[in-house]
């Protein structure tokens, strides 16, 4: 039988490199992993927007773009004290607020703005916080008709007319996670003024 050669020398540490290099990784992914949970603000707090004119009466949706839809008093009022409640809770700590564009979700920022007067804040206007999209202009009647089709189809998947499906709103809010977890560091608070809620409808 002919001798067995010897492997080539390169082959003869490559498993030790390659176990090595897999404990170099783990420790660095540990270090980032730590240094993630030392920069996480310590609390997340979740703000939906103040009554607004659609909450009170429908036909809005019918000559107002939803992202138009302004606050009633009522809903100034409610975010007022809201932002009252949150500083409070928060005291002179770093805050950073996300809130979507949609006129009503500004709104009930700035009511929320009056507790935090001559407090430094962080703002970030975030799209993909927004209301599910129900379609442009919305027909009362014509949309209680959608809304019936929705309960036989399944609320989840169901994608109305010119607007959304859940699973769309769920891949945005998935998305803008992602970037919340990157971004997170630096402030003790993350308040999130948002319309995601959803409106009170059927």
């Amino acid at each position: 039988r002919p001798a067995s050669r010897a492997p080539p020398p390169l082959l003869l540490g490559r498993p030790r490199l390659d176990l090595v290099g897999r404990i170099d990784r783990w420790w660095s992914e540990r270090r980032d992993q730590s240094h993630w949970r030392r920069d996480r603000p310590e609390r997340i707090i979740l703000v939906r927007h103040g009554q607004s004119c659609g909450n009170t009466d429908k036909k809005f949706f019918s000559t107002v773009p939803d992202s138009q839809i302004p606050l009633t008093d009522r809903g100034y009022a409610q975010a007022a004290v809201a932002g009252l409640k949150i500083r409070n809770l928060v005291g002179n700590e770093s805050v950073r607020f996300f809130h979507s564009p949609y006129m009503r979700t500004r709104q009930t920022l700035l009511a929320l703005l009056r507790a935090f007067d001559k407090l430094p804040v962080l703002l970030t206007s975030e799209p993909r916080l927004r209301e599910q999209d129900f379609g442009n202009f919305q027909d009362p009647q014509a949309m209680d008709a959608i809304f019936e089709e929705r309960a036989r189809f399944g609320r989840f998947f169901f994608r109305f007319p010119n607007g959304e499906a859940g699973t769309d709103v769920y891949d945005r809010v998935a998305s803008f996670l992602t970037y919340l977890f990157r971004t997170m560091g630096g402030t003790k608070s993350a308040a999130f003024a948002e319309a995601t809620a959803g409106e009170p409808r059927p």
